[in-house]
């Protein structure tokens, strides 16, 4: 099989693939531990700001809940 003229091509491919799918697969779990932190500290700020109370209506809308927008 080493004697084939095109062996180092195929196993030049196979490395090339792996590499590619190998940096997608780290690149999306990059990006979900970002997402994740980031995440994190918006429902951090988000419970900082609009504490919960008896006071606030329960209709499920954030917006409502803390008397003003996200604008």
């Amino acid at each position: 099989m080493s004697h084939d003229p095109h062996f180092g091509f195929v196993v030049a491919a196979y490395v090339l693939a792996l590499a590619v799918i190998g940096g997608m697969i780290a690149a999306v779990a990059f990006e979900y531990r970002r997402l994740r932190r980031a995440l994190a500290v918006v429902e951090a700020l988000g419970q900082q700001q609009c504490p919960p109370d008896k006071s606030s209506p329960q209709s499920g809308d954030p917006q409502e809940a803390c008397g003003e927008g996200l604008e």
